[in-house]
């Protein structure tokens, strides 16, 4: 758990930087075969649900991730869905865009909350 923590907070000091984390190097790092890369993709992407999770002002994107058996879905279909999401963008050419703008509208188009 620990280990966890500490990628979350690397991928959030990192996406601070002035160099922000592009669509591009996000696939990339999901795509590799290195565990490090594959760190930091879940890493990534969990601090961005968690981020939105308590902050659900920020932006646009309220989401809500479903409960399967009780339990919320994993932080692994969650990566799933949006490296679907990535490949689409890396393929459209749109690889130099914010990850974190893609991670958001993934989580907000694909678990929107039900009133």
């Amino acid at each position: 758990m620990a280990r966890l923590v500490l990628i979350i907070i690397v991928a959030l000091i990192a996406n601070s930087a002035s160099a922000a984390v592009s669509v591009g190097d996000l696939y990339a790092a999901c795509s590799s075969q290195r565990v490090s890369e594959q760190e930091f993709c879940i890493g990534y992407i969990i601090g961005v649900v968690e981020s939105l999770d308590q902050s659900p002002s920020i932006l646009y994107s309220t989401f809500c991730l479903p409960r399967v058996e009780g339990d919320r879905i994993t932080y692994g279909q969650v990566r799933d869905v949006v490296v679907g999401d990535l490949a689409m963008w890396v393929q459209r050419k749109m690889a130099p865009l914010p990850a974190v703008q893609v991670v958001t509208d993934t989580l907000h188009h694909n678990w929107p909350c039900r009133e």
